[in-house]
Formats: structure tokens, sequence, C-alpha cells
């Protein structure tokens, strides 16, 4: 929450905005290295060029997705109820745990609107404007949507509101939300 903050108020200190959740979305595609942020946020600030706001368009077009590849994996993991790769994936991954569910979560919110766009009989390129997937990974999107279904993936998304909740209150140690949240998710998909 710092650090969209903060991405919130640099752009502004540069004669732009940021639409809502546009923040949280490079900061979770960039992750918390102050020094990869700014970088990324000055590219944006000059792709964006006399326009005053930055979208989330922008950040999909522009931004170096450093930690996509991780969350995707350890998304699929999840859904695909692969303890032993979820694991794997997520050490991998060394952010802060509430940075880590933001990615992930985008990536399963992305697979449900694929999911829905395809169902809906949508050709690629509204599937991809409706999801803000790129289109380099479309297909893998589109692919992996449909091997989980809806079932598998609104139920990855409730376990993730669920392990937010544990990780804000502090029900649990913040290194622990994660490793909790993929047992709950693989144990109870292989049931």
């Amino acid at each position: 929450a710092r650090l969209s903050a903060w991405v919130t108020k640099y752009v502004r200190d540069h004669g732009k905005s940021v639409q809502q959740g546009v923040a949280e979305r490079i900061c979770a595609v960039t992750g918390e290295k102050l020094l990869s942020v700014k970088g990324e946020l000055d590219k944006l600030i000059g792709y964006v060029g006399e326009r005053d706001a930055i979208t989330a368009k922008d950040v999909s077009a522009v931004v170096t997705d450093v930690k996509e590849e991780n969350a995707f994996d350890l998304a699929e993991a999840l859904c695909a109820s692969n303890m032993p790769l979820a694991f794997k994936a997520l050490s991998k991954i060394s952010d802060d745990p509430q940075m880590i569910m933001g990615a992930i979560s985008w990536q399963i919110r992305s697979l449900v609107k694929v999911l829905d766009a395809y169902n809906k009989g949508e050709g690629e390129q509204q599937i991809q404007r409706a999801s803000g997937v790129k289109k380099a990974k479309l297909g893998k999107y589109i692919s992996l949507a449909k091997a989980l279904g809806s079932s598998r993936l609104a139920f990855t998304l409730r376990a993730l509101k669920t392990a937010d909740r544990d990780l804000k209150s502090g029900r649990f140690p913040r290194d622990m939300v994660l490793d909790k949240l993929t047992l709950n998710v693989c144990g109870a998909l292989n049931r």
C-alpha cells in the first residue's frame, strides 16, 4: 500500500494521474525495488506524452513484467492443485506477501475475464481487450482458463480473499500466509 501511494505521488509530481487500480498493478508487475518501479514509471510518463492519465492499457503496453511469469506459474499451480509446483513457484518470488497476493489475484481475475469472454464466443482481440492480457500470452491464458474452469478459478479467488484477511488482521505471521493459502487451495481441490 505504501509503494502504490508512492507511485501515485510520483506520477502526480510529474503532472500525470493514474486510473483506479493502476498504481497497484504497476507495483504488482514491477516488484518492490524502488529503482525498477521508478524506471518503469519514467517509461510510462514518456509513453503517455501529453495525456494526463496513465491507464491499465498503458501499463500492459509499456511496463516490463518482471514478476508475471512467476505469479502466473504460482496461480496456475494453485488452480491446478499442484502443491509441489506451487511451493516451487512460491520459492522463486521474494516479494512481500501482499504484493505476491496482488500479482496472483490479477492473474486469476485475468483468467476469469478470459474464460468469460471465450465462453461468450468472442474473438481473440475482444478477449485481449476484456482481460488486459498481452497478445503474446493470450493463447496460454485461454488454454489454462478453459482447462481450469470457472469453479476452480472462483474457489481460488475466494481463498485469496481469505488469505488477504488473514494477512491484514495479523491472524497468522506474514511469512506463513502464502504457505497456508497454498495448502488450503491445493488440499481443498484434491478432495
